[in-house]
Order: structure tokens, then C-alpha cells, then sequence
């Protein structure tokens, strides 16, 4: 009888760990430093618009916008948002540097 309590227990605990971990979202997260002279939050705006979820954090000097997504399946899709999005909030869409990830960059 105390055998099969605890497999129960066991199956139970192991279906609301799977649960929690579905419930969570995406599994990691792109970084990227937002190059000197953007407005960070012209970045933040275009990917939240493209119905990511985003934050903006300041880390070692930079100041990067956190995107919660998949890195292997959205890198691109990120990527293209990010190099069509405005410069500033008042929409200057002046070419600026290619859009490189945090965990790209060498060193």
C-alpha cells in the first residue's frame, strides 16, 4: 500500500513540474546592446509590437533590451524587427550598425 502511495505522490509532483515548466513560456532569452546614439526604447517598442515580451536592462555599461523568446527558433525573426525598428521614438529610421546578439559577440 505504501509503495503505491508514493508512486502516486511521485506521478503527481511530476505532472505539476511539467506543468509549471509549460506555464513558464519561452526557455531562454536574446540579449542585445542597443548601440550608442538609439533609443532604447524605440527597440523595446518594435518588439513588443511584434508580440514578444521584452524588457530593457542595464548591464556592464550597456543598455540591452531582454527579449524572452527561443533563441534557436526566433533569432531571425528578432533580428529582422530589430533591424527594421526606429532609431529614436520619433521614428528616425537612419541604417545603423548590424543587429548582433550579445551571445554573438567575441570575448
Amino acid at each position: 500500500m505504501r509503495i503505491a502511495q508514493t508512486l502516486v505522490a511521485w506521478s503527481a509532483l511530476a505532472g505539476v513540474k511539467r506543468a509549471l515548466a509549460r506555464r513558464k513560456g519561452p526557455s531562454g532569452e536574446l540579449r542585445y546592446h542597443v548601440p550608442v546614439g538609439h533609443d532604447p526604447a524605440a527597440a523595446l517598442a518594435a518588439v513588443r509590437g511584434s508580440g514578444l515580451s521584452a524588457t530593457i536592462a542595464i548591464d556592464g555599461g550597456y543598455e540591452d533590451v531582454v527579449i524572452a523568446c527561443d533563441p534557436t527558433e526566433d533569432r531571425e525573426r528578432v533580428r529582422s524587427v530589430l533591424r527594421d525598428a526606429p532609431t529614436s521614438m520619433g521614428g528616425d529610421r537612419s541604417a545603423g550598425a548590424p543587429v548582433v546578439f550579445a551571445d554573438e559577440e567575441p570575448g
